[in-house]
């Protein structure tokens, strides 16, 4: 809710059910009101290469984090905690 709180820090625990890869990432993101701003600055994998990225958008007082993977075919399980601000 971002009429509460200012910003977040989010652990992201995804697995690749098709392949039985994993992928852990840390991120912060913060909202000025209108738009969403998103760091990655920890990444953890077992595979070759990331199994995705994520994209962030604000709109009506809410913030979403989106996976976008890399290989969309294939099914995954997104885990995610957080720990957020107040204003």
């Amino acid at each position: 809710d971002g009429t509460i709180y200012r910003s977040v820090k989010y652990f992201v625990q995804i697995t690749n059910t098709t392949t039985s890869e994993y992928q852990t990432s840390e991120l912060l993101a913060v909202h000025n009101g209108t738009n969403l701003y998103i760091t990655a600055f920890a990444n953890v994998y077992t595979g070759a290469n990331l199994l995705g990225s994520f994209t962030a958008s604000y709109g009506v007082g809410t913030g979403t984090l989106t996976f976008v993977p890399a290989a969309p075919l294939n099914t995954f399980n997104v885990k995610i905690a957080k720990i957020m601000t107040g204003l």
